[in-house]
This record gives structure tokens, C-alpha cells and sequence, in this order.
């Protein structure tokens, strides 16, 4: 809130239970840790399921929400190698480099081929929610913006879908994607960014 003597020692650590904490990503109104044994929790606003607990509460405002209380989000049984948050979306890339999203998918975010939201109402996730048709090559990294999200992928291309307004998928227009069947996979092409291999986009 800003007021004089809230840092320092009278900041308290963040209660998510005993596992360790290896990487922590944090978005506009939540926030996601993957531990030790590759599982995730998430915390924060949950309007659209961004939170991927088949609910639309909220965690972390209120006592007795955090620590062993709040739940690991059910992404099957494949390992985590990464997690992306973007304003009420959340993906997961995993070590066989295949990714799934949840949260909106007012725009197509989601990438799967419709315009409903997962993760909101229970039976969405786990072995329900499904891996985004990327096509045959391994995603390696992830970033999601204001409705839409990328991925990069082994060749060190790019491929964008969501919301195109402002041409912000590097399409050559303003056409959206992955809000509809059969606009994924190898439909969806790389972004043409030039001759030259893409060390890092995110």
C-alpha cells in the first residue's frame, strides 16, 4: 500500500506450503510458482480460471487461502519446464516441449480452436485440458501479452495467435487466431522476421 515501515523485515514471505519454489511468474492481477517436483500453484484473481483450479475465486486475499490450503493446479502428469502469465491467462511448456493455457479465451488466446475459457469450472483441466496444436516441431519458450501469446520454437521461429488488432501477431494483418478449428498446427505459419535465427524472444 505504500506506506512507510512495510518492507524489509516486517515483509512477510509468501505461505505456499513446504515445497521449495524454483521459479516464481507473476502477471497483472495473479501469479504462479513451479516447485521442486514440478507442479504449480497459482494465486491472485481467478475471473476467467487463469488460475486453473475449476473455480472463479480469488486466492490470497483472504485467511486460510495460501500454504498447504491452496491446491496445485492439474496439468496431467507431464512435467513443467516453464509457465508464461499474461493478464488473466496462464500456459505451461513442458519438458517434452508440447504446451497447454488456460484462463480467457475471449480472443483465441487459448489457442485451441474456440472462444471458451478453461481452468473455471471443474472437469477443465488435468488430462481434459488439451495441448495446443503447435505443429512438429518443440516449443521452447512462451510469452503472453494483452490477448494473444507466442511461442518460440526450436528452430528459432515464431508462431503468435489471439487477438491480431494492431497487427500485434506479425501476420501482415489484423486477423485473429486460434479462436476457431482448424487455425492452429500447421496452419498457423512462423512470423517472417528476416533472414536471420532468433536467439531469444522472451
Amino acid at each position: 500500500s505504500g506506506r512507510p515501515g512495510e518492507m524489509g523485515v516486517k515483509l512477510l514471505y509468501i505461505d505456499l506450503g513446504p515445497e521449495k519454489v524454483i521459479s516464481l511468474k507473476t502477471g497483472w492481477y495473479h501469479a504462479c510458482a513451479i516447485f521442486e517436483s514440478l507442479r504449480v500453484k497459482c494465486w491472485g484473481a481467478n475471473q476467467k480460471g487463469e488460475l486453473g483450479l475449476g473455480d472463479t475465486s480469488h486466492r490470497g486475499g483472504s485467511p486460510g487461502q495460501m500454504g498447504k490450503s491452496l491446491k496445485f493446479s492439474d496439468l496431467g502428469v507431464q512435467k513443467i519446464r516453464s509457465l508464461a502469465i499474461g493478464g488473466n491467462q496462464s500456459c505451461a511448456l513442458f519438458v517434452t516441449g508440447r504446451v497447454k493455457c488456460w484462463g480467457s479465451n475471449q480472443n483465441g488466446q487459448l489457442g485451441l480452436g474456440d472462444i471458451s475459457n478453461r481452468g473455471n469450472t471443474a472437469g477443465h483441466m488435468g488430462k481434459n485440458l488439451a495441448f495446443l496444436e503447435l505443429g512438429p516441431e518443440k516449443a521452447t519458450s512462451l510469452s503472453l501479452g494483452y490477448y494473444f501469446s507466442c511461442a518460440t520454437f526450436e528452430s528459432g521461429r515464431v508462431k503468435c495467435w489471439g487477438t491480431g488488432s494492431y497487427g500485434k501477431l506479425g501476420y501482415g494483418n489484423t486477423v485473429t487466431k486460434g479462436d476457431q478449428a482448424g487455425e492452429m498446427g500447421k496452419t498457423l505459419k512462423f512470423i517472417d522476421l528476416g533472414p536471420d535465427k532468433l536467439i531469444s524472444a522472451f
